[in-house]
């Protein structure tokens, strides 16, 4: 940072830059003080009785009576009511009486004593000086009015001698049969003054004053105070150090620092280092004197903000710690060299008043002397981190930040060569490359170096330890880093999950199921949700109170449950939002978030209602008054109004009778549009006895995954599909492509005691046989079970995805990418869901009423709004380093393709044959194999996904005439999807096609030339296979498949987004070599 930069006046931190104070108690809230200012009132005994005494010359009998109400409601219980009338009494004769209230409620209160609870008691309050007559005639008032009160209290501002009032007391009983308690002024100054009520004087008679205690002290404080007045009582006597002087230092020094862990003032703080600094001269040891006047620089820093303070006494010190020979004692010069680095950064000092130049130099040479000495290797790493550290702050200051990545680098080595160093005390070094971790950003040298560190840290403590270093670098990543942050959630979570940890285990999960759900790994998002939720259940029945995070944890697991329209979990969310909203102690404005969010989860079921087709529809006639009974009204009159019960829904009143037929309409098309439906992913899923299929999408991929629907097969898919999207999460940012659109998994259960699997290739799916007799949440078995999911995983990547090296991939994934703990949390949190509800799988409740469809009424399409910025442009946004676009999310890839890779290799494509039979019939194009299987699966597919006429266009075919290098009767035939321009394909996707390219080499145009003359006569051609078959072809015409499109292009005309250039990129790299 250049001195232009500084601002005039340095000296103050400049505007919007908080205050060294400010960053660091924000930073290290523990060395500051805990005492919170509260209200104090000033109040003595005199002044109050002095103020009781001249109530009546004063006129405040009105306002003696509300004081003694609010007195007696503190002391005597709470249930008391004001009497009306213009001076109290009304027609009940009392000033105030109380009120019934139940006998539970009664025992709950904390405020006074519990009360009379249905007893009715009677209340008259007096200034009058002559209170002896006043209580007679109260108390003859008010038995005289016939009610049947229990006792009677009588409050007096005037002094009453004790055998008056109990004379008078017996009497009055005697008299009306109604026991009377007499209070007088000193029963008020008691409760008032020795009994800490003095704000009630203050509030209602205007008497004392309130100003703010600062001298109530917090925890940490009051555990300071008594350290503080120990350590000054045994300064105060000096025969107690005697032959122990440097002790005398020691306590010295920490004098200081409590004093200003306490904030007390600076006169007494300074006062106090400048003692421990004589007493470091004249008896401590040079490491005590440099630690003695580092600390009171250190405290004028952060605990004053006086930057000319640490500049000004900084060169007494500098000369003595450059004299140093250990690295830990020039520790406080580099430490007091961060104070200059920091106060140049805040604008509080120039550069060169700082003298941050040369001083840095000074210091620079000294350590780099240290870094030398190869005989003392733990003096020599201490030596190395604190020069990282000065040329650190160094850099940023004077604005030469192209130099960071060399400081990286550095800690890196430094810690390397700390892990075989076991007596090295490493903590400042982990410190050191945790606090860097803002500035670094996310420099790929840095990162590799946090990485490390976790390991080190693990390894020198526990994995657990290193566990949090992982959750903090994790909490440090930007949302859009969403496969760095599930590598670390998901590597912090496996090795958290210990009871000290609980708390941490919960905030990972948490977490990692934001990241998740962010890159559309909504069943891995739905595993970690769980877990947290779990984990927050636990701590509530332990403690017998249910955390406040179990609110918005619930809620995230609503929306994923929403997002994957697995109705019974929405369900049973939305319930147990509601039931925790209604009894947690949630503020007003709380409540009110948690209602918005229920309407806004309501609003999205009611549009994607309205969006599913008929057969969904059907399927849930069950549901309308569990959704109403879950609390979820617009999605029930969504549901039975596209059922065709409009009637029903006017008759109850959902549909007011004043809203139009037209109205209703352009209502349920509003709901209908909501962006949100758009969001949702994936078949209905209601967890149905007869079986289901439940599906993901990785990497543009679909996987679907069929098993049965009892408990265990559920939960068995549940776990499948999680591990894949757990698994492959972080291969998007490798930049692979799947070549086929879909994968399907088989799951079926057998009597064998072990799981297999079986992966055709060919056919796109795995057949897994799960035994019966082994629960995929079998704490026990976890990591076979774990092994196995990662084989099924494995097994389907190997045949869906375009991997040069399989075992490269496979080892970045799993060591790299830490997916074998992804996994392990999938598998772990399989349990979760019974220890929230008590049974693994939720299935929706038995309907009492069904409502069969009847005509669906019509709803309009009405453009969607914005969907909040989930539409990346891909195109536009950052890219690979081979110049891809990069994409965060696994359904913003989407494949689109008609080649089955494996079939085709199997086919080995030869060329093209035409053939025609007659004018009247449309011409063959045939595709001409050596391999007649292969050749029957490709159309055998394609009649299967297309039928037998390609309508729509998706087999997607092109020749390109004028191939640049080739004759001009050469041409190329491209086979691939339909074009991207095409209106169905989704905005904001990014889509890979897979491409079969041949290039036909004719001596003329001839054939070419007929054919398409014939197909232009046609206005069609038919597709075909042909196998080649001892040297002639033979045309399988009963896989003939109907085509009306082709696409002939010349080269030259391709441009760089046209499909077609694809093919003449491929063409050039085999002509290249």
């Amino acid at each position: 940072m250049s001195d232009d930069r500084i601002k005039d006046g340095a000296g103050e931190p400049a505007a919007g830059r908080p205050t060294p104070t400010g960053f660091m108690r924000k930073l290290r809230p523990e060395l500051y003080s805990d005492t919170v200012n509260r209200p104090l009132y000033i109040l003595d005994r005199s002044m109050l009785e002095f103020q009781l005494e001249t109530m009546t010359s004063r006129n405040e009998h009105q306002r003696f009576e509300i004081f003694c109400r609010k007195l007696c409601q503190r002391v005597i219980c709470p249930n008391i009511r004001p009497q009306s009338g213009p001076e109290g009494g009304g027609d009940g004769k009392t000033d105030a009486d109380t009120f019934p209230v139940a006998e539970a409620i009664a025992d709950l209160t904390y405020i006074g004593s519990p009360g009379p609870g249905r007893d009715d008691w009677g209340f008259a309050f007096s200034a009058m000086k002559d209170w002896k007559r006043k209580v007679v005639k109260d108390v003859e008032g008010i038995a005289g009015t016939g009610r049947k009160l229990e006792r009677i209290y009588f409050v007096t501002s005037q002094p009453a001698r004790a055998a008056d009032r109990a004379r008078i007391e017996a009497e009055l009983k005697q008299a009306h049969g109604i026991p009377v308690k007499i209070l007088d002024r000193a029963w008020i100054v008691e409760e008032v003054i020795d009994h800490e009520r003095k704000d009630i004087a203050h509030d209602y008679l205007g008497v004392g004053r309130m100003v703010s205690d600062p001298m109530r002290m917090g925890p940490e404080d009051y555990s300071r105070r008594r350290r503080l007045d120990d350590i000054e009582r045994g300064l105060a006597n000096p025969s107690t150090f005697a032959g122990i002087e440097r002790q005398l230092v020691t306590e010295a020094i920490v004098a200081a620092q409590l004093s200003r862990n306490l904030e007390l003032p600076r006169h007494e703080t300074e006062g106090r280092h400048a003692r421990a600094i004589r007493l470091a001269v004249k008896h401590g040891s040079a490491r005590q004197q440099l630690e003695a006047r580092h600390d009171a620089l250190w405290t004028a820093f952060w605990w004053f903000d006086d930057a000319a303070a640490v500049s000004d006494g900084y060169g007494t010190i500098e000369a003595e710690a450059l004299g140093a020979d250990h690295a830990r004692n020039i520790e406080f010069l580099v430490q007091l060299h961060q104070l200059l680095v920091n106060a140049v950064l805040y604008r509080m000092q120039a550069a060169k008043e700082a003298d941050l130049s040369a001083r840095s130099d000074r210091l620079e040479a000294a350590l780099v002397a240290m870094t030398r000495d190869e005989h003392r290797p733990n003096h020599q790493l201490e030596a190395r981190t604190s020069l990282a550290v000065v040329r650190l702050g160094r850099y940023f200051a004077e604005g030469r930040m192209d130099e960071l990545p060399g400081v990286w680098s550095e800690l890196g080595s430094i810690l390397d060569e700390a892990s075989g160093l076991a007596e090295f005390d490493a903590d400042r070094l982990v410190r050191l490359i945790e606090v860097v971790a803002m500035p670094a950003g996310r420099d790929p040298t840095y990162r590799a170096v946090g990485e490390r560190l976790a390991d080190f840290v693990a390894k020198r403590t526990s994995d657990a330890q290193g566990a949090l270093i992982l959750l903090r670098q994790a909490l440090n990543l930007d949302d859009d880093e969403k496969s760095e942050r599930i590598r670390l959630f998901g590597r912090a979570a496996v090795h958290l999950a210990k009871r000290e940890h609980a708390e941490q285990l919960i905030e990972a999960h948490q977490h990692l199921a934001i990241a998740y759900r962010g890159a559309d790994l909504l069943w891995a998002a739905r595993s970690s949700i769980l877990m947290a939720a779990a984990g927050l259940a636990a701590e509530g029945e332990e403690s017998s109170d249910l955390p406040v995070g179990f609110i918005p944890t619930v809620k995230i697991w609503a929306w994923i449950a929403l997002q994957l329209r697995l109705v019974p979990e929405l369900l049973l969310a939305v319930r147990l939002l509601r039931m925790s909203s209604g009894t947690l102690p949630l503020d007003e404005d709380s409540k009110d978030r948690v209602a918005e969010g229920l309407q806004e989860i309501d609003l999205a079921f009611g549009s994607n209602i309205l969006n599913m087709d008929d057969g969904e529809l059907r399927s849930l006639s069950a549901l309308p008054d569990e959704l109403s009974a879950a609390g979820l009204p617009m999605s029930r009159i969504a549901l039975l109004y596209a059922l065709g019960y409009e009637d029903t829904l006017r008759e109850d009143g959902s549909i007011p009778d004043e809203m139009a037929e037209r109205r209703a309409g352009e209502f349920f098309a509003l709901m209908k549009a909501q962006p949100v439906s758009g969001q949702l992913f994936g078949r209905l899923i209601l967890n149905a006895p007869t079986g289901q299929v439940i599906e993901t999408c990785i990497c543009g991929l679909t996987v679907e995954v069929a098993a049965p629907g009892d408990d265990a097969g559920t939960v068995t898919a549940q776990a499948v599909v999680a591990a894949f999207e757990a698994m492959l999460a972080t291969m998007i940012e490798d930049g692979v492509g799947a070549h086929t659109e879909r994968f399907r998994v088989d799951i079926v259960e057998t009597d064998e005691e072990e799981p297999s699997v079986r992966t055709d290739p060919k056919a796109m799916r795995s057949l897994v046989a799960w035994p019966r007799s082994l629960p995929v949440s079998d704490f026990a078995r976890q990591p076979d079970v774990g092994a196995f999911l990662m084989r099924v995983v494995g097994e389907a990547m190997a045949v869906t995805f375009v991997l040069p090296e399989l075992k490269d991939t496979m080892e970045r994934l799993v060591a790299k990418g830490s997916a074998h703990d992804r996994v392990s949390s999938i598998l772990a949190s399989l349990s979760a869901l019974h220890r929230i509800v008590g049974r693994p799988v939720v299935r929706l409740d038995q309907a009492v009423k069904d409502y069969p469809m009847r005509d669906r009424p019509a709803v309009a399409d009405m453009e969607r709004p914005a969907g909040g910025g989930d539409d990346e442009d891909v195109l536009a946004g950052p890219k690979s380093g081979d110049g891809r676009p990069t994409v965060g999310r696994h359904r913003g890839m989407k494949v689109q393709s008609v080649i089955d890779v494996h079939s085709w290799d199997e086919a080995r494509w030869k060329g093209i044959l035409y053939a025609s039979y007659g004018d009247d019939v449309p011409p063959i194009f045939a595709l001409t194999f050596t391999n007649a299987a292969g050749a029957r699966r490709i159309f055998e597919r394609w009649r299967e996904r297309f039928g037998t006429k390609d309508v729509n266009h998706d087999i997607n075919m092109s020749i390109i005439r004028n191939l640049p290098g080739y004759p001009a009767s050469h041409y190329a035939v491209q086979i691939t999807s339909r074009r991207p321009d095409d209106g169905s394909w989704e905005r904001g996707v990014l889509y890979q096609t897979v491409n079969r390219v041949h290039v036909m080499e004719p001596a003329d145009n001839t054939n070419l030339e007929t054919f398409l003359s014939k197909r232009r006569a046609a206005g069609c051609f038919m597709l075909a296979p042909a196998v080649l078959s001892a040297g002639q072809p033979d045309i399988l015409t009963d896989l003939v498949i109907l085509k009306r499109d082709i696409n002939v292009v010349d080269a030259a005309d391709v441009a760089e987004h046209d499909i077609e250039n694809v093919a003449l990129e491929m063409i050039a790299r085999r002509r290249d070599g």
